[in-house]
């Protein structure tokens, strides 16, 4: 089976990132039996550490982790590579910024997805954000600037994929 031909089997993912409050933001993930909302607050910059890896993913990297600090607590992302699909584990750690190792986390979703779907969804995910809040309303509400250099390295990589 072609790689073309495993994607078209896997089932489509949902995405959606939002800022819900000052210094609050949450993405809700969905393959369409699987579901889970994960809340961030702005002790970390989550949303652009989460652009940041699969920025890193869609370059070519086997696996990429990111974290959301939560108060308290920690949701951990894990992203394993495997040619053009990648699966997405999130672990929940109690503690904020915790130095427990993958293992001593708490499984709360796992999907495995196409990784250029991902992310595709999550550039638009960022776009509809710039589109509807503007930098100046992101980093108000968020806390941090809006990662304008990450969103346009991504849509690069994303627009070079699909030119091969």
């Amino acid at each position: 089976m072609s790689n073309t031909e495993e994607n078209m089997s896997l089932p489509p993912v949902w995405l959606d990132c939002t800022v819900t409050g000052r210094g609050w933001a949450e993405a809700s993930l969905s393959d369409g039996t699987n579901e889970w909302t994960i809340t961030a607050s702005y002790l970390s910059d989550g949303l652009s550490d989460l652009l940041k890896t699969v920025i890193s993913l869609v370059e070519g990297a086997q696996e990429g982790i990111c974290r959301w600090q939560e108060e308290p607590g920690e949701y951990r992302w894990l992203f394993s590579r495997q040619e053009e699909q990648i699966e997405i584990r999130i672990l929940w750690f109690k503690e904020t910024f915790s130095h427990r190792l993958n293992d001593a986390g708490r499984c709360e979703l796992v999907l495995t997805c196409s990784l250029r779907e991902f992310a595709t969804k999550l550039r638009r995910e960022f776009s509809h954000l710039l589109n509807t809040l503007g930098e100046e309303g992101y980093a108000k509400e968020w806390g941090y600037g809006f990662p304008r250099t990450d969103l346009l390295k991504l849509q690069q990589l994303l627009s070079r994929k699909k030119a091969k």
